[in-house]
């Protein structure tokens, strides 16, 4: 607001009154309705503070024109040419709505403003508190700043001049540009504020119905109406003005999905005696929303040769689908580049550490509590796209570049431990080309090269010599590089492919190493090469791929196909395949951890999980994967022992992986696997992750457990044939035991006033509810003891959900409840169960679903009763009044009943007409 001496009609002298802009045309009428007040007057006729409410959204107001007013003093300017300013260090002034011409002079760092006649919008999301100011606004500096001012000219903002000074927007809007600028600016700070305005524009959303904003009738409307306070704006409830730019700090993972995973797959087990393989490795995808959009650099780790997202604010691990090379966008592209991505996942893998007690040695053992977690970004490259380049990918001049054709790549290993120095290394071997070469004589070389290595594998002898092409094609073939990639030049790792041609950039050049080269690690190397020359790669090399638009007729080579030697799973499995090493594609099924062979490695391998180079997180472990082929006719198991390399991310269930360079071996028993040795290597294409635990409805299991159920009378499972499941109509005789108790997940120890009783255990850790009952029952042709657990002891006492739910809080409060008898000086909870124990409704006929408990009857018994022995039958003394008399007894049986269902009566004596007639 500005003031402005103005005549008024009637009246000799002039007056001050408040305009919303320098040299304004006022326009006055007569000056009988004019209400002459004083400043200060004016200021406290209208404001009124306002509430604040912890919500998504903005404060709604139950007055339009509820206003109010801040003094603050200014903590940030950087973003002044958006007009906003941060109080305080935690409230933001917006400023953005206001149609100056000239920036306040007056606003600088250090001074204290008032800010009259402001919208105060609380959010939930940050930033939490805005003051935001319309045509009514206006301020006062109070205390100017101590910094010496400097004379300047802020040019406003290309987009606020295009879109807020034009249109009128809701508090919504304002919020989320605020916050758009805010993202931006504490991810790259002052770096990008020159791309800002560029960023602006491209992600706002310009489909929008925005109604044109009209300045008088802002200011002179009563009641109170502005831009942020218009109702004629129509937009669908999921339309965004601007998306949501999440900082790399503020993605994390939400750690009670793991801890659910966990607990529901210890709620399927009815024993912890596969507890510590079971729960060693949990994973969880969590999805993003649709609306954000992930802005970032990309940068390839000089150390792990893995990818990173980046920002000012921390640094993120990225998992890149290559999506089976159809992306236009090439991997050696995004080094350096700021990129956007606009769908993504979190992935989260948790390696648990504890050591969970068998059953037969509870109590024995010693618990040992730790885990490790690792989670990242999982990224398809076609959502990727490149916002700024990487000057560097540029190169002025020939000379300084070698075009290189990539024909294998080796894992990437572990050198200098025992130094004290772990570092990476990986070679490669390829050949480089005359760069006057057109892309068809490129294309052709490179497809003669693959098929080169392709029978040299097949030959597997280092003397082998090609009999293919002419004698210059020959000397080509044989003159392989050896391309030694080490310290920092491993970041290079995942783009480097085989069959692929890749510019080499170094302002040193590419240096050999003499065949004689004293590396030990070479030798093998070199031999396969018939003793070629070794090139040790600096550490300022430069990598870009040359993408060739020259394709064959047939596009059926290895190089338009880019499937260089790989075979199909069903052919590896086959008993005539003669290949040693193989590669192929396929879709991961389940993995699984076992025990290394090697015990040797088990405290380097320790010592250094933790470390920078993140070696190995299996503690002396090995991965199992079940492969299957991407129709899921034929599959194969690959064992990977990961001593001495970088853990690779995404071997998830689900994920579509190319294996390189795998040993085929052949088990005792006849079965084909294959074996990561140190030249293979691994890539994910594609991701489907599937859930670690398949949610399967107990409704629906129960129901096709029925269904494929006879009913049958307890007497018939003496006879054969065996019967596994089966239903049966029965009288429950009385409940013998039940047993309840609350247990820690971390450790199983007992869950006692709501915490775990072992005092050296994780506080955020999660519980299991544990019910078991045990029953006898007769349906008047034999007698039965049967034991059921979990939800099925809620239908045998017949608890509400309300009630099982309250008698599992009441377990964790007093411990474990175990109950054979009446005891009348027991708690509460014991008297209530004992009270259901005895129940007259436990008498009444129900429907079992039941199978034999084959850990407690004898196999020989319930398959024939006619095969037992006299041993077999129990005697059994009977009072009969007068004196007592032994007799033999059939054996007990022991059932486990699966569900329980009410009887139904007319169902029951149709079914046992139809069987009788």
């Amino acid at each position: 607001m500005y003031h402005q001496q103005v005549s008024l009609k009637g009246s000799e002298q002039e007056k001050r009154v408040l305009v919303p802009w320098k040299n304004a045309e006022v326009l006055l009428p007569a000056m009988a309705n004019i209400e002459v007040l004083s400043l200060s007057g004016w200021l406290k006729q209208n404001p009124s503070n306002s509430i604040l409410i912890r919500q998504t959204g903005p404060i709604p107001s139950s007055c339009p024109e509820e206003l109010c007013t801040y003094k603050g003093k200014i903590t940030n300017a950087d973003l002044e040419s958006f007009g906003l300013y941060q109080l305080d260090r935690t409230v933001w002034l917006i400023l953005s709505g206001l149609p100056y011409k000239h920036q306040y002079s007056d606003l600088h760092l250090g001074s204290t403003v008032t800010v009259y006649n402001c919208h105060m919008c609380a959010f939930k999301q940050f930033p939490k508190i805005c003051i935001v100011c319309c045509m009514s606004s206006s301020f006062r500096v109070t205390e100017f700043s101590g910094i010496t001012p400097q004379v300047k000219s802020v040019k406003p903002s290309a987009f606020i001049r295009k879109w807020l000074w034009r249109y009128s927007v809701t508090k919504m809007m304002i919020f989320q540009f605020s916050r758009f600028l805010i993202s931006l600016y504490n991810k790259f700070h002052t770096s990008l504020c020159s791309r800002f305005d560029w960023l602006l524009e491209k992600y706002v959303n310009c489909e929008m119905n925005l109604p044109k904003r009209d300045y008088m009738k802002e200011f002179l409307s009563t009641p109170h109406s502005c831009l942020l306070l218009g109702r004629e704006i129509d937009t669908k409830p999921l339309d965004s003005f601007l998306p949501v730019i999440p900082l790399c700090s503020d993605i994390v993972f939400d750690s009670a999905l793991i801890h659910r995973v966990g607990y529901d797959i210890i709620q399927n087990l009815r024993t912890v005696e596969h507890l510590n393989s079971d729960l060693y490795w949990l994973y969880h995808s969590q999805d993003q929303d649709v609306t954000q959009v992930l802005i970032g650099y990309i940068q390839f780790c000089p150390d792990t040769g893995g990818v990173l997202l980046m920002d000012d604010t921390g640094c993120h691990k990225c998992l890149t689908l290559t999506g089976r090379d159809k992306s236009e966008l090439s991997f050696s592209s995004l080094n350096g580049c700021l990129v956007a991505i606009q769908k993504y996942s979190i992935m989260f893998e948790k390696f648990q550490l504890c050591q969970y007690p068998n059953c037969n040695s509870y109590g024995d053992q010693s618990y040992v509590r730790g885990s490790r977690e690792d989670h990242y970004l999982v990224v398809s490259i076609s959502n990727i796209e490149i916002l700024i380049k990487n000057k560097k990918s540029k190169v002025s001049t020939d000379k300084e570049r070698v075009l290189c054709c990539v024909i294998h790549k080796e894992s990437l290993l572990l050198d200098g431990v025992s130094s004290g120095r772990p570092h990476f290394r990986f070679t490669a071997f390829g050949y480089f080309l005359d760069t006057s070469w057109s892309e068809e004589e490129v294309h052709d070389f490179g497809n003669d090269a693959l098929k080169f290595w392709k029978e040299r594998y097949l030959a597997d002898d280092v003397t082998w010599t090609y009999a293919g092409g002419d004698d210059k094609t020959r000397n080509l073939l044989s003159a392989t590089k050896i391309l030694l990639f080490q310290n920092t030049s491993v970041k290079w790792y995942n783009t480097l492919q085989p069959g692929k041609h890749y510019w080499f950039s170094s302002e040193g050049g590419l240096t050999p190493v003499s065949a004689k080269s004293s590396l030990k690690f070479l030798k093998k190397a070199e031999k396969q090469a018939g003793g070629k020359t070794c090139v040790l790669v600096p550490s300022d090399l430069w990598v870009t791929e040359r993408k060739l638009d020259y394709r064959c007729q047939q596009m059926t080579c290895h190089v338009c196909k880019n499937s260089s030697m790989l075979s199909e799973i069903s052919e590896i499995t086959k008993e005539s395949f003669q290949n040693k090493m193989v590669s192929f594609e396929g879709r991961i099924k389940n993995r699984r951890h076992l025990p290394a062979d090697n015990q040797q490695y088990q405290k380097k391998t320790t010592s250094l999980s933790g470390s920078t180079s993140c070696v190995s997180t299996l503690d002396n472990r090995k991965i199992s994967l079940t492969v299957s082929s991407l129709d899921a006719e034929e599959e194969v198991v690959v064992y990977m022992t990961l001593t001495n390399t970088r853990y690779p991310l995404g071997l998830l269930p689900g994920h579509v992986i190319r294996f390189r360079n795998l040993e085929r071996r052949v088990s005792r028993h006849g079965s084909v696997y294959c074996q990561y040795v140190v030249v293979s290597t691994l890539e994910i294409l594609g991701a489907g992750t599937e859930p670690l635990l398949r949610e399967v409805k107990e409704p629906e299991m129960k129901d096709s457990l029925w269904e494929n159920a006879l009913t049958h009378h307890l007497c018939e499972i003496w006879r054969p044939p065996y019967m596994s499941l089966f239903q049966c109509v029965t009288h429950i005789h009385r409940i013998t035991k039940l047993s309840f108790k609350s247990t820690c997940l971390n450790c199983n120890s007992i869950i006692y006033n709501g915490e775990c009783e072992n005092h050296l255990c994780n506080p955020d850790h999660g519980t299991k509810f544990s019910a078991s009952a045990s029953f006898s029952v007769d349906d008047g042709t034999s007698f039965a003891n049967v034991k059921c657990y979990s939800g099925v002891v809620q239908k045998l006492l017949e608890l509400s959900d309300i009630e099982w739910v309250n008698l599992e809080e009441a377990v964790k409060l007093q411990g474990d409840i175990f109950i054979t008898s009446n005891n009348d000086n027991g708690s509460s909870v014991e008297f209530f169960l004992q009270t259901l124990r005895g129940g007259s409704h436990l008498h009444l006929p129900k429907q079992l679903l039941l199978k034999p408990d084959r850990q407690t009857m004898s196999q020989d018994v319930y398959y024939n009763l006619d095969a037992a022995s006299s041993s077999d039958f129990p005697m059994k003394a009977v009072d009969t009044g007068c004196g007592q008399v032994e007799t033999k007894c059939l054996p007990i049986l022991h059932l486990t009943c699966l569900d329980i269902r009410q009887l139904d009566v007319t169902s029951y004596v149709m079914y046992n007409l139809t069987t009788s007639s």
